[in-house]
Order: structure tokens, then C-alpha cells, then sequence
């Protein structure tokens, strides 16, 4: 079998878990979980250590298990197990990110095939995934389902079965779990992980390993510093340069161009990335460094990590004119810790001073 979670729902070693492994397997909608590991659409997945295939399939079996739990209408379960394949679908990297669920959402047609309202409520439940609880009810009223209940349904579900996976770093807190049912399933949600890497181990695979770059101080000050930037009308390039001066108090790139993101920037290269850009160089040279080598494997990696540098292929759900300002806000924080990483990880210095 492809699919690591199918090999071991049929597999006798479950442990404890058993009777919820056998409740599962004589559930009605059992054909329909494993037709979604089997017909799941892999090229589609953000390729990831991270938020890719293990975590996908992590967060749909968990997900199956709620609206099990749940008695979940059969329409609902569908819908529910396509919003657990495809909800990071729009993710441009592993680092926080607010807007993702929204790129997400804007490809769920296409690779879908859904309409009409149940297009509606997954785009919805998927969107607010990546956002705050509180936005949850705004979110969904933009979509304008048949019936919102249901809708919140979905995205309280999606939520849980996301953020039960988060064992894999270290950082599930119960607390934030919205459902009884998915507070009752931390414990095989970490049982599950575990017994994830042992399958990957048995393949001959190297399970991935726990990303030891979320600083959640460092996140929460820049995240706090971007919003206010952006909000307070302050042009992307110069956001990204300043907030990067701040975290190495250094002095601000010489070279610096205003920039700002929409439609007529869509073609052109983003804002983010040339601030970026432009503070590694002069970054590297006040530190007695090689600039363009550094600026060469900065841009290397950029592509390799976001796979463009342009506006159009960065914002894969387009340009509209209802875009909400954190949409690029979330992605210039991602940009800033990237490279914030690149300079502390990655980039080795003559420090003795220049004759």
C-alpha cells in the first residue's frame, strides 16, 4: 500500500487503541476514509517534512475519527475528509502562516471538483483553519453557506484534526481543542505519530525530523511589528528591511526602494523578496563578508523554499480588490524569519576588521 495510515489500519498492533481501531473499521463511512487515502491526489500536497504526506494523512484518519465520534452526518463526513487532504495545499513554506488557508481554499475547486454550496462551506472550513477562532464566523458568513451551523461544524472539526497532529512538535496543548471528542484523542494522536515513523522506518524511510526553528518569542515580536507596519500603510520592501535592522541592530540597507504589493506589482518581483534581497547583501558586506555570493545563495534557497520570487506565483489565489491586508502581512513575516534563519544558520563571517 502507498498510504503509511492505511497499511496500519490494517495492521493488528494497535495496543490500547485497538477497540477504536475495530469501532472504526465497522463504521459505515469506513469505505469512504479509505477511497480518500487511496484516491488523495499527492501531487497536489505541499512538499514538506512538516505539513506534507505524514501530517495529511495524520490529520485525515484524525479527522475521521471525530466526525466518527461525532456522529457526523455521511454529506458532512465527505466534505470533511476533503478539507483534511487538501488544507495546505496553498502553503508556501513550513513557517507561520495566517494566509495560507485562503490560498488553500481558492484551489480546492480545481483539484476538487466541487460546487455550489458544499464548494462553499470547504473553502470556508479551510480558510479559517489558518486564522484565529474569533475570525471563524466572519469567515464563514463570507461564503454565504445554506447552513452556517453546519459550516462551523466542518471548520471546529478541521481545526481539531489539524491541531491533534501537532504532536509531531511537540506543541499540542488540549486546551485549545474545540471538541470533547478531540480532547479524548490526544493520546492516540501521539500513539499515531509515533506509529507513523515506525512504518516510514520499516520502509527503509527516514522519519522527518522536529523543525527546531519555532521561536515563538522572536515570532510573536515580528509578527506584532509587521501587522503594525502593514496596518499603519508602511511599504512592504521598507517593512521587511526595518524589521530585520531591528532584529540584528545593524544599520538599514543604503539602497532602498519603497515598494508596495497589488495589482499593478503582480508581475513584478515581490516587495518582500527585494527587501530580503537587498538586506542580505548589505548585511554580509558590513560584516566583511562575500555580498554577492551570499545575495546568490540567498536567492537560491528563496526559490527553492517559495518557488518564485514574483507577485503573481507568490499569491496563488490572485489579486482581488476585497484582499484583506494580513493576507501579504503573514507572508512578509515568513519572508522575515526566513531570512533572519539564513543569516544566523547559514552565512559564516570574517569578523576581524578590514585593513
Amino acid at each position: 500500500m502507498d498510504s503509511p495510515v492505511l497499511e496500519l489500519l490494517h495492521r493488528e498492533d494497535w495496543g490500547p487503541w485497538m477497540p477504536v481501531r475495530d469501532r472504526l473499521r465497522k463504521w459505515h463511512m469506513y469505505p469512504e476514509l479509505e477511497r480518500t487515502f487511496r484516491e488523495l491526489k499527492r501531487e497536489e500536497l505541499f512538499r514538506s517534512p512538516i505539513h506534507g504526506e505524514g501530517h495529511i494523512e495524520r490529520v485525515i484518519l484524525l479527522g475521521a475519527l471525530c466526525a466518527m465520534e461525532r456522529d457526523l452526518p455521511d454529506d458532512d463526513v465527505r466534505l470533511l475528509l476533503l478539507a483534511c487532504c487538501y488544507h495546505d495545499t496553498g502553503r508556501l513554506s513550513d513557517w507561520l502562516d495566517d494566509a495560507h488557508g485562503r490560498r488553500s481554499a481558492f484551489k480546492l475547486e480545481r483539484i476538487t471538483g466541487l460546487a455550489g454550496d458544499d464548494l462553499a462551506m470547504v473553502m470556508a472550513a479551510v480558510e479559517a483553519h489558518s486564522r484565529r477562532d474569533a475570525d471563524m464566523d466572519e469567515i464563514i458568513n463570507g461564503y454565504t453557506p445554506r447552513d452556517q451551523k453546519r459550516c462551523k461544524e466542518l471548520a471546529r472539526l478541521l481545526k481539531d484534526a489539524d491541531g491533534l497532529d501537532r504532536v509531531r512538535l511537540s506543541d499540542l496543548d488540549e486546551s485549545y481543542l474545540r471538541t470533547p471528542e478531540a480532547v479524548k484523542l490526544a493520546d492516540l494522536a501521539r500513539w499515531l505519530f509515533d506509529a507513523y515513523n515506525t512504518e516510514l522506518k520499516k520502509r527503509g524511510q527516514e522519519p522527518p525530523k522536529k523543525p527546531d526553528y519555532y521561536d515563538r518569542d522572536l515570532v510573536t515580536r515580528v509578527r506584532n511589528r509587521v501587522h503594525d507596519a502593514i496596518l499603519g500603510g508602511q511599504a512592504i520592501m521598507e517593512t521587511v528591511t526595518g524589521c530585520l535592522t531591528e532584529l540584528f541592530g545593524c544599520q538599514p540597507p543604503e539602497a532602498l526602494i519603497a515598494h508596495s504589493c497589488g495589482a499593478a506589482w503582480s508581475t513584478e518581483p515581490c516587495g518582500a523578496w527585494e527587501g530580503a534581497h537587498c538586506f542580505v547583501r548589505d548585511y554580509v558586506l558590513q560584516r566583511n563578508g562575500d555580498p554577492k555570493s551570499a545575495a546568490e545563495d540567498f536567492r537560491r534557497r528563496f526559490l527553492k523554499q517559495y518557488r518564485s520570487d514574483r507577485c503573481c506565483d507568490l499569491r496563488t489565489c490572485g489579486f482581488r480588490e476585497d484582499d484583506p491586508v494580513w493576507l501579504c502581512a503573514s507572508f512578509i513575516l515568513d519572508v522575515i524569519l526566513f531570512t533572519y534563519y539564513f543569516l544566523t544558520r547559514d552565512v559564516s563571517f570574517d569578523d576581524t576588521d578590514g585593513a
